[in-house]
């Protein structure tokens, strides 16, 4: 099951089908890949962009530049604890 990085310490919310197919893209690409998030409450959407670091995988919305880490794990206890998404300043 794949994992976003929420804003708030130590928050993880369950991938978007969105964001897992663009994610799946990335891993078989080996590059990144640009896409479109939709916010699911406001309906607005975002340019985005799924980059990879080495083996880690992040979103990074081009409008906001806010950075959020994208995990797979099977057992929610092996989620890492984080400080909240941040800001690419």
């Amino acid at each position: 099951m794949y994992y976003v990085q929420g804003n708030e310490k130590d928050e993880w919310k369950n991938a978007m089908t969105s964001q897992i197919e663009v994610v799946e893209k990335c891993k078989k690409s080996e590059k990144d890949e640009e896409y479109i998030v939709e916010d699911p409450i406001s309906k607005k959407q975002f340019k985005s962009i799924c980059k990879i670091n080495g083996t880690n995988y992040m979103f990074l919305n081009l409008e906001t530049n806010m950075i959020r880490k994208i995990i797979e794990v099977e057992d929610t206890k092996l989620l890492p604890k984080h400080p909240g998404a941040n800001y690419n300043i």
